[in-house]
């Protein structure tokens, strides 16, 4: 055969599987790029998503009451929908062309998490989108007859313990935390109250004293000033020394004219109260409000915090001795499993609620947390598999038949989901050139009101007349500090912009902890060491102070689980 017709041959045989393979490679490619093109646009979708849900909980002083909550979370839901359909071009009807691809929204929240899916409803048989009922970070313990109870946990050292404990029906409500730090503190002759000072790691935590910039309406004007207060039973009492006088008569129409001082903030508005008042309904004595009138130390939220703590725990020492992994039993509310025990086979059989140096509930690695971190994960991985699953089953009515299935998530995405606030969407079932779209997207929220932990926390001071926060481990910080500096810490959250609304719907700006970012930690993130560091070293006396007495407070008054009755029926 002549070299011209292999020549021919050669192009007929190679040219057309050349340009098939170039178009296989080119599709490949083609298809890379509309995956990552998707994942951004989802990624940047539930950040939008969670920026607004923080904005929304930053600005609302009841954003820890279920229903507001609720109202939060649906506009953030309405915030991702809006921005995906918009950054993928579907217009005006963004969430009745994007919901055949979203089997799930979760919100991991302080103490459980909503998940937002289509699901049937029960009344008309119409398969609709929305918010199912609050799951709780649960799990239930059965040892013998006389212990039947359930643990709410949360995403630190909180939790609830509610149902039959030693005989007898109990709520308890408390944070865990290791007694054998406490060591250095004034307890009574049986040890079982701290009843004097208190000492937490080697460092006294006094008493100490706090002011705010808030704004508040007054008819419709902004009033903005900065105040002394101190929290009680959750509120913050401020003190304004030109307070407010009232006139009023009594039955012989005589005048009478009360001074006010103290007031708290309700609705934008100061609610003025007398010292009588403060008394009989709060957690408060005239010393506290006398030393906040003349400005002295006053707040005492953190010794409140480390005593009721220490307290706690040495019940649970007592009453929750010997439980572990081997008493865990199934729990089902409204469809969903709070404890699937058949993946506890990894948690150790050591005592969980016993704690001591050995199992500080405090430390990450510790029987408590393990357990704890495993309830969490193993409710969230099991409810989100039903709640994908019922999808599956419901889809076609909503327009698709892609099998969807939770995908697989590494360990590290894990452990941010269990161990922050935060969103996680599923985009699943979207045609892509040779394949199916199959993408999440995970989103902490660092700022909130809830979940108070070392990195959440800011500490100001105050250098020639100009107060300026700081990362605890701040060189610039560490610099300026004197022996007998002041050093107070604050949840970052304070140091964010807010706003308050008049009866005119104008907005106006303040932050309550009025003082400026220092640029090389806060700004740049740098020039800082490490919150483990500055802990565990020498030389760091005020800042450990400042911390563990700012980490006490902002626990102590930060948002706490009520006392949970009925959730669960408990029966033999």
């Amino acid at each position: 055969m002549k070299l011209q017709h292999l020549t021919i041959i050669f192009v007929i045989i190679i040219v057309p599987i050349s340009l098939a393979l170039s178009m296989y490679v080119q599709a490949n490619v083609d298809t890379i790029q509309d995956q990552n093109n998707y994942d951004t646009k989802l990624y940047n979708a539930t950040h939008d998503a969670i920026k607004a849900f923080q904005l929304n909980t930053t600005s609302n002083d009841y954003s820890s009451v279920s229903d507001s909550k609720i109202r939060d979370i649906q506009a953030s839901v309405s915030t991702f929908f809006n921005s995906l359909g918009t950054s993928l071009g579907y217009g005006d009807s963004n969430r009745y062309n994007l919901q055949p691809y979203i089997p799930a929204l979760v919100y991991t929240l302080y103490d459980g998490y909503y998940i937002y899916t289509p699901f049937k409803n029960t009344y008309n048989g119409i398969v609709e989108p929305g918010l199912k009922p609050y799951i709780y970070y649960s799990a239930r313990y059965v040892k013998g007859s006389d212990n039947d109870f359930v643990v709410n946990y949360t995403l630190d050292n909180l939790i609830v313990v509610y149902g039959i404990v030693d005989g007898e029906y109990v709520t308890k409500t408390g944070y865990l935390i290791n007694p054998d730090n406490l060591e250095g503190s004034e307890f009574s002759p049986d040890r079982s109250t701290i009843t004097g000072k208190v000492v937490y790691k080697g460092v006294e935590i006094g008493k100490e004293a706090l002011e705010e910039t808030i704004i508040t309406d007054n008819n419709g004007t902004f009033e903005k000033g900065t105040y002394r207060y101190i929290n009680a039973d959750g509120n913050k009492i401020y003190y304004d020394p030109n307070g407010y006088t009232a006139t009023s008569q009594d039955y012989r129409g005589n005048t009478i004219t009360t001074n006010y001082h103290f007031f708290r903030v309700v609705a934008n508005e100061k609610n003025w109260m007398t010292e009588d008042s403060l008394v009989t309904s709060y957690a408060i004595t005239r010393e506290d409000l006398q030393n906040l009138a003349n400005g002295t130390l006053s707040d005492h939220s953190a010794i409140d915090y480390y005593k009721q703590a220490y307290e706690f725990t040495l019940w649970a020492n007592s009453h929750l001795d010997g439980i572990n992994k081997n008493h865990l039993q199934e729990i089902e509310v409204n469809g969903y499993k709070s404890t699937n025990i058949e993946d506890f086979n990894n948690t150790g059989t050591d005592p969980i609620f016993e704690c001591s140096s050995r199992n500080d509930p405090e430390a990450k690695e510790s029987t408590f947390n393990e357990h704890r971190r495993a309830v969490i994960k193993n409710s969230i991985q099991t409810n989100l598999n039903v709640a994908i699953s019922n999808y599956t089953d419901n889809s076609e009515a909503l327009g698709s038949t892609y099998d969807f299935a939770l995908p697989v998530l590494s360990e590290e995405e894990w452990d941010i989901i269990i161990s922050n606030v935060c969103m996680v969407s599923f985009l699943q079932g979207i045609p892509l050139q040779s394949k199916i779209y199959n993408g999440y997207a995970i989103v902490a929220n660092n700022v909130n009101k809830e979940y108070v932990t070392g990195d959440s926390l800011y500490f100001v001071h105050e250098e020639n007349g100009v107060k300026t926060y700081h990362h605890l481990g701040c060189s610039t910080l560490n610099e300026q500090l004197e022996e007998d500096a002041n050093l107070t810490g604050f949840l970052n959250i304070n140091f964010m912009r807010q706003s308050v609304m008049n009866d005119a719907e104008e907005l106006n700006y303040y932050y309550p902890a009025d003082s400026v970012a220092d640029y090389n930690c806060v700004v740049y993130d740098n020039n800082k060491k490490l919150l483990e560091d500055v802990l565990e070293q020498d030389g760091y006396e005020i800042q450990k102070e400042a911390y563990y007495r700012a980490l006490g407070r902002e626990k102590y008054n930060a948002y706490k689980l009520n006392s949970y009755l009925n959730l669960y029926e408990i029966t033999e």
